[in-house]
């Protein structure tokens, strides 16, 4: 997608992956290209879904749209939503998750940042 393109403000919007909701392997959930040359970032996931932030109304230091924040993490709002999975732990519970973070620049050697919780 492309923002000029689709001449909208920016995004505030959560992603949903296609993937059984069962599956709890690491899934590609967004590409992050650069237009003007061969460096993207990829981030992979065990959570269901990607937040990107455009950063829409920065002002000050940053201006509008001079940044981008791809967040994996559990679906908005889910406590009200029984059928999606909640991301809800009591004290005590164990769980784990992975967000990993790919960084390509065709012409060099990839870069990963991965977090385990």
């Amino acid at each position: 997608m492309s923002l000029k393109k689709e001449k909208i403000k920016g995004y505030n919007s959560y992603f949903i992956s296609r993937r059984n909701e069962n599956e709890r392997n690491l899934k590609r959930l967004a590409i992050l290209k650069s237009g003007d040359s061969d460096i993207r970032v990829e981030v992979f996931s065990t959570m269901p879904g990607v937040m990107i932030y455009t950063g829409d109304y920065l002002s000050g230091s940053y201006q509008s749209l001079s940044g981008v924040c791809l967040e994996a993490h559990y679906y908005p709002d889910s406590p009200n939503w029984p059928h999606f999975s909640q991301g809800i732990y009591a004290e005590g519970d164990t769980w784990r998750e992975t967000i990993m973070y790919r960084i390509v620049w065709d012409h060099l050697q990839s870069y990963v940042f991965m977090h385990k919780y």
